[in-house]
């Protein structure tokens, strides 16, 4: 019983406090002065995307060319070399008693040589020497002075000197021979000694170091990894169905999220011509500008053009609106506002593409459709169809 008599004295008391209004009537609302624009078609260009990853047109590992223990590594990661800067040293002890060892045995040659050349001069002067005495006993045959037995001795001893000779010419051009080998060995032995210094081949910065003092250094391995900062690109895995139509020099829209997101002038620099059988892609290769922070590694996009466009309903973008949390579009119909729940799809120079939602002749609302209500009058004070 208490609980009734307290419903009724709440209802008395409302009612002496006065009636609830009823909602305003849209209908009887003052005209809204707006402008609108018609729904158009339109075709937006179709774009693909690729991911990928940054890195130098030009990458130097360096490794060394023969087998040796490290003895000093000269640079770290991130720091600017310049071509035939000394980079890494390697133990060089072997290497230099090698290049002893090849200059004595260049010396034993040229002594040899010159031992050579002096058994000439002699087996010369003593052809000569025969060569007279030969002269003297022929001429004194002749006169019949001294028997024939006589003179067949000094053309023996003058014909054993011919080949005395011949055999230190012989003697000579061998000693040259080894000489030659022993010139080359040196050199030989100069040129692995060069090794144990590696030198930077290219100027950029250092993009890893892979060795530290004290490692076995061996052909193949490297020891650091330069990279040109001069010229990077973004090398990207392309879907086969992308790829078509794409050619060399081609530009496109590079967008690397590590600088900013912002969007950069691209140009395709190469196109590998196999795709991978794994993946379905092909590997585009674009040359990326000049910009402050670029590395190797970053991760990056491309926008590719597609074949084939996209024909679709576009409203301006100032037509979308959000009301009541739902996105929609305002049309002025036969003098009133009238909202349109619609599903939009890509922005392209200023529109937005309708999906679904419009029929395609409506004009939608594009200025003063701020505080408009379902059914609203409305004074169309300018039309115009969408760009």
């Amino acid at each position: 019983m208490r609980v009734w008599l307290g419903m009724l004295a709440a209802v008395v008391l409302v009612a002496g406090c006065g009636r609830v209004q009823p909602l305003e009537n849209p209908t009887e609302l003052p005209p809204a002065q707006v402008q609108v624009a018609k729904v158009s078609t339109i075709a937006i260009p179709s774009t693909a995307e690729a991911t990928g990853t940054v890195e130098a047109i030009y990458r130097a590992e360096i490794a060394p060319k023969i087998m040796a223990r490290v003895e000093q590594v000269n640079v770290r990661e991130g720091d600017r070399v310049h071509r035939g800067q000394l980079l890494v040293r390697l133990d060089d002890a072997d290497l230099k008693a090698g290049v002893a060892q090849a200059e004595a045995a260049l010396a034993q040659a040229e002594a040899a040589r010159s031992q050579a050349e002096a058994n000439l001069v002699s087996a010369k002067a003593h052809q000569r020497t025969v060569k007279t005495d030969y002269d003297r006993a022929k001429a004194l045959y002749e006169q019949e002075v001294i028997p024939k037995q006589q003179l067949d001795h000094a053309k023996l001893a003058l014909v054993s000197s011919r080949e005395g000779v011949e055999q230190a010419k012989a003697q000579v051009e061998r000693t040259n021979g080894a000489i030659e080998q022993a010139e080359a060995a040196v050199r030989s032995a100069k040129v692995m000694l060069s090794y144990a210094v590696v030198k930077a081949p290219i100027s950029g910065i250092v993009a890893q170091r892979l060795a530290d003092p004290g490692d076995l250094a061996s052909p193949g391995m490297p020891l650091l990894v330069v990279d040109d900062d001069s010229r990077y690109r973004l090398a990207c895995a392309v879907p086969e169905s992308d790829a078509v139509g794409l050619k060399k020099g081609m530009e496109v829209t590079a967008v690397l999220d590590a600088l900013g997101g912002d969007a950069l002038p691209a140009r395709i620099a190469e196109i590998v011509p196999a795709a991978d059988p794994a993946s379905r892609t092909v590997t585009v290769k674009c040359d990326l500008p000049r910009r402050e922070g670029l590395k190797s590694g970053m991760f990056g996009r491309i926008q590719l053009p597609s074949v084939k466009g996209e024909t679709t309903m576009a409203v301006p973008e100032e037509a979308v609106v959000i009301h009541e949390g739902v996105t929609g579009v305002w049309v002025a119909r036969d003098g009133r506002a009238s909202l349109r729940v619609v599903r939009t799809g890509k922005r392209f120079q200023g529109l937005v593409a309708i999906l679904s939602g419009l029929n395609g002749d409506e004009s939608v609302i594009v200025s003063g459709q701020s505080g408009l209500r379902e059914g609203q009058p409305v004074t169309v004070q300018g039309e115009g169809a969408a760009k």
